[in-house]
């Protein structure tokens, strides 16, 4: 059952001072699937189109692969890193909405659009606007998964989550 992102929580630090982070955010949607392959902390997955079995490709998820047009069908965000292989799955929680500390391309600035175009899970801004090639604003508005709200340092940054990516 999805999780619910009605507004239930806008306190943004604790009764002691203390600050919150994004996890109680009920903007957040997180989701459970199924990993077969090592998946890494704030990796971009996809669901895994070499699964069979029955409603598998629904369920199973893999690190997002690097492809020159970028990758749509970005599910979410691996909230925490696991090892699963096809003999031993692993359950792995996904950000699928709101906001996630993901990986990126180093020097990914604050409101950047995000796409998966610079290495296996890792996303990258795509150039957009009026000095970027024409195919490279097409696939930012085609395979962009997320916003990010800070700028990367040591391989990560706060990211907005497409609802719908």
């Amino acid at each position: 059952m999805p999780t619910s992102t009605l507004i239930q929580y806008l306190d943004t630090v604790d009764s002691a001072g203390v600050d919150l982070g994004v996890t109680p955010s009920a903007r957040r949607s997180v989701e459970t699937y199924i990993a077969r392959t090592t998946i890494t902390t704030g990796d971009a997955v996809v669901f895994d189109n070499t699964a069979t079995g029955s409603g598998a490709q629904g369920i199973v998820v893999a690190t997002a692969a690097f492809n020159a047009a970028g990758r749509p069908g970005i599910v979410g965000v691996c909230l925490s890193g696991v090892v699963g292989t096809v003999g031993a799955p692993k359950l792995v929680r996904v950000v699928t909405s709101g906001l996630v500390v993901g990986r990126v391309a180093a020097a990914t600035a604050a409101g950047a659009l995000v796409s998966c175009t610079a290495a296996n899970g890792v996303g990258a801004a795509v150039a957009t606007g009026a000095g970027a090639a024409t195919a490279d604003s097409a696939r930012a508005a085609a395979t962009s998964y997320a916003t990010t709200l800070d700028a990367e340092a040591t391989g990560v940054a706060l990211m907005s989550l497409s609802a719908a990516s």
